[in-house]
């Protein structure tokens, strides 16, 4: 059983990029049949950038964030993905329309083994623990990730 996953945020430059990275590395080394991509809902479609915090602080743990164009949600097609995965509620409504009747998109984090349903606000720059939210989006990406590839591949072997 092949599984496909849409990773979707606001611009496609951070959280569902550093998402649908940690996927790739979870399953890199493994059997599971599954493909990871990632979009935003008003991504600037075809433009190549990254957020440079999350890029710096990823790295650090290892991961090498790709630095392809972005991807506007309205381009894919959703029942092409089996698991549509946003990162805050202010993206249900729009990916739900886009999902047009097809399901319902999940957070992330309900396959968070400590937070689940929390949700992945990105911090503000003018807040003092700008970089330590920064940080914690990541933790939060990893633990979900983690979670998410577990319940795949049970899912994968029943």
């Amino acid at each position: 059983m092949s599984a496909s996953l849409l990773f979707v945020c606001s611009q496609n430059i951070c959280r569902s990029v550093a998402a649908h990275t940690v996927f790739d590395y979870l399953i890199a080394e493994t059997t599971l049949d599954a493909q990871a991509h990632s979009a935003g809902i008003w991504a600037n479609h075809g433009q190549i950038s990254h957020d440079p915090i999350m890029y710096q602080i990823a790295t650090r743990r290892g991961y090498q964030l790709r630095n392809t164009p972005s991807v506007q949600l309205q381009t894919l097609v959703a029942t092409d993905y089996d698991y549509v995965l946003i990162f805050e509620q202010a993206h249900c409504q729009p990916v739900k329309e886009w999902m047009d009747g097809r399901g319902e998109p999940e957070l992330l984090t309900r396959y968070s083994k400590y937070f689940y349903n929390k949700e992945l606000v990105m911090p503000e720059p003018v807040e003092s623990d700008y970089l330590l939210g920064y940080t914690q989006i990541l933790d939060l990406i990893e633990d979900s990730c983690l979670g998410l590839y577990e319940f795949i591949a049970r899912k994968s072997i029943s």
